[in-house]
């Protein structure tokens, strides 16, 4: 076999490449296509999904973007459990119950935040996710709260009612954004929280309230002597000036 010489090649690439590109004008059989090759034909017949032929996940008329998924049924963690009894039993015993949405903060400063709020009397309860909310306060009185224990969800409980206390202290805590509470069993948005934590403090209203009750009380007494009471003066100032020479 012959090699062909160099004058030979350079003459080919001048005249122009050796394979050209020629365009297939046929139509394409839309409704009766081509059989596919066997080895593409098998790979489809392996691939073809299975679904299972339930009354319960499917329909008689139902394709294969209409299954069904049944998740599987997720045990309980025990210490979920025994965390959310501990919060429950907590806000139980706790007239203040204040919701807030923790962002992006280090340890050293949830230890801060944690000794701040224990000086002045209030528990900060960590970061906990939905579940341990679920076991809280499923179930009880406090159910609605579960919407605001969404994500980054922190609790900061107190025995007693000290709404105005805890608003000073918001102050040094910026990391912490109020989202809401319970007073008192009483379900309060932030600025019903603002609003209630202006008010003075409990033996104030106390006697405010008992002055209110008691005002109509002693004007109804007052109202139900004037006669008396005048009746009375009137005899006095009669015996005194018949004594008199």
């Amino acid at each position: 076999m012959s090699v062909p010489s160099v004058t030979t090649l350079r003459g080919l690439v001048t005249r122009g490449p050796l394979l050209t590109c020629v365009r297939h004008k046929a139509r394409i059989n839309i409704q009766r296509p081509k059989l596919p090759h066997w080895e593409k034909a098998r790979f489809q017949r392996l691939t073809v999904p299975q679904l299972p032929q339930t009354a319960d996940l499917l329909s008689e008329d139902a394709g294969c973007y209409h299954a069904v998924e049944r998740r599987p049924e997720r045990e309980e963690n025990p210490l979920e459990v025994i965390l959310g009894k501990m919060v429950r039993e907590t806000c139980e015993k706790s007239e203040l119950i204040v919701f807030f949405h923790r962002n992006s903060i280090t340890m050293s400063e949830v230890h801060k935040m944690w000794q701040m709020l224990k000086r002045a009397g209030f528990t900060y309860h960590k970061l906990f996710s939905n579940t341990i909310a679920a076991h809280a306060f499923g179930g009880t009185s406090l159910a609605p709260v579960l919407q605001l224990c969404r994500s980054h969800t922190s609790l900061v409980t107190c025995p007693e009612p000290r709404v105005a206390q805890l608003l000073r202290l918001r102050k040094k805590l910026p990391q912490l954004v109020m989202i809401g509470g319970v007073v008192s069993g009483r379900f309060m948005s932030v600025a019903d929280l603002e609003r209630y934590g202006q008010l003075p403090g409990r033996p104030a209203l106390l006697a405010q309230l008992s002055g209110l009750l008691a005002g109509p009380a002693a004007a109804t007494s007052a109202a139900l002597n004037h006669h008396q009471a005048a009746l009375v003066r009137s005899l006095a100032a009669l015996s005194e000036s018949q004594e008199q020479p």
